[in-house]
């Protein structure tokens, strides 16, 4: 959350005499009534179709929630400026332009803004020559992470945060993992993913309780 948005939305607010909480009041009034809402299960403050507490926008105001996701925000400037009168048609472009202008960016954003800041650099310069060969499939997954990152930033970021804490502690083995066939998981039901999981998460739980770490290098 950036400053210069905290301070718009300050300043929108007074303009319009009204609350912070009639906003999101507003804007989940609108989610209830919103077609398929139902079909997306993440209950937290991350999820863009789901209600959020009528104190969301004063706690961000006030810096109590610093991370807030992209679409939450999207929706909540797009409020502040029904209230200001704003036209229905274009509503969310206008909003994209006021948070882009307030730098609250997506990470694709962020992505293209470090390629214009750096030139020819970009992502490159975080790559090897070996890993360019591989550049379509890092920027795929980026782009991916972009989408999860808009749809709930929390989740993301603190998955995100695990994985670098592992890749950190063996990054072979993190890979060697991560490179499984999942994809042929595709035609289970969610139940079943759900399921897989619990079991990745037990045996997690059950071999970090073994303490036989090799001495030597190994490869997997």
């Amino acid at each position: 959350m950036t400053q210069s948005l905290i301070e718009y939305i300050v300043t929108e607010l007074e303009k319009s005499g009204i609350s912070a909480s009639d906003i999101i009041v507003s804007r989940n009034n609108k989610i209830n009534n919103f077609p398929g809402k139902n079909t997306f299960t993440i209950s937290s403050e991350g999820s863009s179709l789901i209600p959020i507490k009528d104190d969301f926008l004063k706690n961000v105001i006030n810096g109590i929630i610093k991370k807030v996701n992209y679409k939450i925000m999207q929706q909540v400037i797009s409020e502040i400026l029904l209230a200001a009168q704003y036209p229905k048609e274009g509503l969310f472009d206008a909003a994209s332009y006021i948070l882009h202008e307030n730098n609250f960016l997506t990470l694709e954003q962020r992505i293209n803004k470090q390629r214009g800041n750096s030139r020819a650099t970009g992502i490159k310069k975080f790559l090897t020559e070996n890993d360019t060969e591989n550049i379509d499939e890092i920027i795929s997954l980026v782009y991916m992470l972009q989408g999860m990152g808009d749809w709930d930033l929390e989740y993301t970021n603190q998955m995100l945060s695990n994985l670098n804490k592992s890749f950190e502690k063996d990054a072979p083995f993190v890979l060697s993992i991560l490179g499984l066939d999942y994809f042929k998981l595709d035609n289970i039901s969610t139940e079943s993913k759900s399921m897989f999981k619990k079991e990745i998460e037990s045996l997690i739980e059950n071999y970090s309780a073994k303490n036989d770490k090799d001495k030597d290098f190994k490869q997997y």
